[in-house]
């Protein structure tokens, strides 16, 4: 298990918060895909194990800064870098969402494949998240 403990500890002085980048087929979104993720171990299988270094890393952050400092982006919808999220894509993001709401985090960036119609599809699938979450979107935390 790799640590992020002296990373956050070092940027802390410097920044407001982190973005914890789990989007776009960079490693953190690779163990959440079940198509790029083929481990057997606790890492691997079921929605709750693909989710868990993403939660291990997330509560990493808020033991160093606290929740209200960390933000996360994810791509819960389509493909990223060769990196697809699956059949299940919508209920495994919902996981993932309703998971990082029990944390309390300051908000949630979701992106998604198709910059012409960001609004209409992540705000459809927004809606679909707002009763297992209170994680807010970052649109919202930008608009307060």
């Amino acid at each position: 298990m790799i640590s992020v403990r002296p990373l956050l500890t070092r940027v802390k002085p410097v920044f407001d918060l982190v973005e914890l980048h789990s989007a776009h087929g960079y490693l953190l979104h690779q163990f959440l895909s079940p198509s790029s993720n083929h481990r057997t171990d606790q890492y691997g299988g079921s929605v709750e194990n693909r989710a868990r270094l993403v939660l291990e890393v997330v509560d990493a952050g808020i033991e160093e800064w606290g929740a209200d400092r960390i933000g996360i982006r994810i791509s819960p919808i389509g493909t990223f870098q060769n990196t697809d999220n699956g059949p299940n894509e919508e209920a495994d993001a919902l996981y993932l969402i309703e998971q990082l709401g029990k944390r309390g985090i300051a908000y949630l960036h979701m992106s998604e494949p198709d910059w012409a119609e960001v609004n209409h599809i992540l705000m459809r699938f927004a809606k679909k998240y707002a009763p297992v979450s209170t994680v807010r979107l970052s649109a919202q935390v930008h608009t307060q």
